[in-house]
């Protein structure tokens, strides 16, 4: 693809860091400089049966960690790609400060 490596997360790679990767070859691509609205919002197919309880992500920032896991055949990754000062619990969130 467009961004190739940048979107391969089936292994463990920094989400942030793969932002940057696409971010890159769109600021070379953009006619005008800008990095356009680049990030993750795609739908990765999963390996395995759709009736077994398997891992689809783990997402690690600092000491936490987070397994998500499900029986579905693909989970779709958002990185907040679209948002612009979204005003949420207590502060407000920019672009890339969130991954669902």
């Amino acid at each position: 693809g467009r961004w190739g490596e940048g979107m391969d997360f089936s292994t463990f790679q920094n989400i942030g860091g793969a932002i940057g990767k696409m971010a890159k070859v769109e600021k070379l691509e953009a006619r005008d400089g800008s990095l356009g609205r680049v990030g993750v919002d795609n739908n990765y197919v999963l390996k395995g049966s759709r009736d077994v309880l398997r891992t689809a992500a783990v997402l690690r920032y600092g000491s936490r960690n987070l397994t998500v896991s499900c029986t579905t055949p693909g989970l779709q990754v958002y990185t907040g790609n679209w948002i612009h000062e979204e005003k949420g619990k207590g502060r407000t969130y920019m672009q890339w400060e969130g991954v669902a």
